[in-house]
């Protein structure tokens, strides 16, 4: 994955983009989503290209970024060009299977709560003069296996008395860390807790790191009905 300086805003193109076999491809993720969510890159330039506008399409949230969102099942491959200093980077493809069954009101996706956290901590390092850090969509399976650990055994240690990070691939990170929250109800007080305590802040605020995923769960009859994760790394 690139690592990028800066922040932008995002641009977008929706047009068929290949004309060669898709197996012949070489992906950097392969993913399985259900239809009703959404993917992209807050806090980017970037522009995407779908190979199938039945499947996905292009949708614009009220943070101001765009979004790929998934509307009906099949496989679709999404291109993804980053842009810095008014050039562009090689182009980036994800292969999805998009399932059916849309998510239901207490599901939450990389479009929605999760992009926001992923915004607001973007905005906090800019503040301080750090690089924004880049969505890794390879461990959002692990954001959301840690955030439905820890709305039943609220800890850095997983259930099965292993640290957090065995949850991530041996040998897919140089530096981890972990931001645990609970009882926010929305992304900005979960940002706002997690900055007024000093170690949090201090995984927020650092340099080690270039990556995020983020988790999130509702779990209505717990203690704290809100559950939040944020998993940092740098390959």
């Amino acid at each position: 994955m690139k690592h990028l300086q800066g922040i932008f805003i995002c641009l977008v193109t929706i047009f068929s983009f290949f004309s060669s076999s898709a197996a012949a491809m070489e992906y950097e993720d392969e993913l399985t989503k259900v239809t009703g969510t959404n993917w992209g890159f807050p806090g980017y330039q970037v522009t995407y290209t779908i190979s199938d506008e039945k499947i996905a399409e292009i949708v614009k949230k009220k943070d101001g970024n765009l979004y790929v969102h998934f509307i009906q099942p099949g496989d679709v491959t999404i291109g993804v060009i980053f842009h810095q200093n008014g050039e562009a980077l090689p182009p980036e493809y994800y292969l999805f299977h998009i399932k059916g069954n849309a998510v239901d009101d207490t599901s939450f996706d990389w479009g929605t709560f999760a992009g926001d956290i992923i915004r607001l901590t973007n905005e906090e390092r800019k503040k301080a003069g750090l690089p924004p850090l880049k969505p890794a969509f390879d461990l959002s399976e692990a954001a959301l296996i840690r955030v439905h650990e820890a709305s039943e055994y609220y800890s850095h240690e997983r259930p099965d008395g292993t640290g957090f990070e065995t949850v991530m691939e041996e040998g897919s990170y140089k530096t981890v860390g972990e931001n645990l929250q609970a009882g926010a109800a929305t992304p900005e007080e979960a940002i706002r807790q997690w900055m007024n305590s000093p170690t949090h802040r201090e995984n927020i605020l650092s340099y080690a790191y270039d990556e995020i995923a983020v988790g999130y769960v509702y779990v209505p009859d717990s203690r704290y009905h809100h559950y939040w994760v944020q998993l940092f790394r740098r390959k």
